[in-house]
């Protein structure tokens, strides 16, 4: 049984760090981009429904996952990483600014994405929308 439970052990850390691996493939890149860009689009309605509850955004997503801790605020695109990689959130007065930095992980670059909300009168949340790079 003991040898059982090393192998499953050798093959937990040879797979965790091959996701960290600038070598993986791109493929499992991408599957990890479609579920960040599905998460940040579930986190707007996250953020707005705590403000409903609170009367304000919050400060930082940690704060908005204490309020709820199945709250989706660590960004995928990046896949498996040995640090926590939070999607870009910032609070502005009675707005706010959240994106994805992308696969590379480097805000303010050309992978970066945005939610893609549908929204007929965006003056009715605080999301600031902004275009995606080119």
């Amino acid at each position: 049984m003991k040898h059982i439970g090393s192998i499953f052990l050798i093959f937990d850390v040879i797979f965790l760090s091959g996701c960290s691996n600038p070598f993986i493939s791109p493929g499992i890149k991408q599957g990890f981009a479609e579920i960040s860009k599905m998460q940040i689009n579930e986190l707007v309605m996250h953020i707005e429904f705590y403000k409903l509850q609170h009367g304000h955004y919050p400060d930082n997503l940690p704060q908005l996952q204490e309020a709820d801790g199945l709250v989706p605020i660590t960004d995928a695109a990046i896949g498996m990483q040995t640090k926590i990689v939070y999607y870009n959130y910032e609070k502005i007065g009675e707005k706010y600014t959240l994106f994805s930095s992308g696969m590379d992980g480097i805000p303010g670059t050309g992978d970066d994405f945005y939610p893609q909300i549908s929204i007929p009168d965006s003056n009715k949340i605080g999301l600031i929308i902004k275009p995606i790079l080119q």
